[in-house]
């Protein structure tokens, strides 16, 4: 389903902002995460502790940072004892002063923001609209779907050809 959706980003997630997959735009947009070892396709973890997730959230990662350990939260709720959940809060506790400030708060998330501004070094700043999806057959796991503002530029961008300086005949 995801491959359907063309080059719209899509990203399906699972409990504590968990990677299981994402299309070759999602990987353009933010990080390709089918490539990463499995420990480190995390949202979250990519959020706080990758330099491109500065880049591309800008002023707005904060915020955006925010909002994502507030999902955490949320889904800590649901699977209180979950060793993943363990493990991925000890991680961030140790690597991130914002993680450890922001998880004392307690606060609960659920990603309500229905616009982003993201800053791409392929396309500059681009807007998008981005909707969660639950899917019936799979509780638990969620598509993450971006929607540009301006399609057709992002699908320029995303299917140009890499410039190898080399000129057709």
């Amino acid at each position: 389903m995801i491959d359907v959706m063309g080059d719209t980003p899509v990203m399906l997630c699972g409990p504590f902002v968990e990677i299981v997959t994402a299309n070759r735009a999602a990987a353009f947009l933010w990080a390709d995460f089918n490539a990463m070892p499995a420990r480190e396709r995390n949202g979250l973890r990519w959020m706080l502790l990758s330099p491109t997730a500065r880049e591309r959230y800008g002023h707005a990662w904060e915020a955006a940072a925010s909002e994502m350990i507030g999902m955490l939260r949320a889904d800590a709720g649901h699977l209180p004892d979950h060793p993943r959940l363990a493990e991925l809060v000890e991680e961030l506790t140790s690597e991130s002063a914002l993680f450890r400030r922001l998880w004392r708060d307690h606060r609960v998330s659920t990603w309500l923001h229905e616009r982003k501004i993201l800053h791409h070094p392929g396309f500059g700043e681009m807007e998008f609209f981005n909707e969660f999806l639950s899917l019936q057959c799979a509780p638990g796991q969620n598509l993450v779907v971006m929607m540009p503002a301006d399609p057709a530029t992002f699908r320029r961008v995303l299917n140009r050809e890499p410039s190898d300086g080399q000129h057709s005949t």
